[in-house]
């Protein structure tokens, strides 16, 4: 919205009324429940909004270590700047314990590799003519049908010498 007024002295004064930026923050539990009467819902607020950290969320068998907000681990009840579109993530510290390994349960041992290398396979070139490798023959196909192939050729041609002897025959 603008606005304007002109002086007594000829002189134009602008106004302008604008709303200041917004972002968005949002908060991922990471899988856990949120704590009873505490907010965790997305918000849409005014860039250099104060916003309070809600209360810790819970999860089984993990431990909330805090928020971590841009790169900084956070308490609940700290405050936080709103300067841009924020993401605020649970930190979660497994509590359970992994069992140590016994006899009965450690990986069987794998036998070891040879000592001996195997030989690097040199690439072969192209003939850039034809696109295949030197050396190679070009396969040309399935050659089952060819007493087929050769039957069609045969009636073929007999058809064609039928056809030029009736017409030299007409001359």
């Amino acid at each position: 919205e603008t606005g304007g007024t002109l002086t007594k002295d000829s002189k134009l004064v602008l106004k302008l009324f604008y709303d200041l930026a917004s972002a968005q923050i949002k908060y991922d539990l990471g899988g856990a429940t949120g704590a009873d009467g505490a907010d965790y819902s997305a918000k849409t607020l005014k860039l250099g909004s104060l916003v309070t950290l809600p209360e810790a969320p819970k999860k089984n068998n993990d431990t909330f270590e805090g928020w971590l907000v841009n790169g900084e681990v956070k308490q609940p009840g700290d405050t936080v700047t709103l300067n841009s579109a924020t993401n605020v993530s649970a930190k979660w510290k497994s509590s359970t314990v992994a069992p140590k390994p016994s006899e009965s349960t450690k990986p069987a041992e794998t036998s070891k590799p040879s000592a001996t290398p195997r030989p690097i396979a040199t690439p072969r070139p192209i003939n850039p003519y034809t696109g295949y490798y030197y050396g190679l023959a070009i396969k040309t196909g399935d050659t089952s049908k060819i007493i087929l192939w050769s039957v069609l050729m045969a009636v073929s041609a007999g058809t064609v010498g039928a056809a030029i002897y009736f017409l030299k025959r007409k001359n």
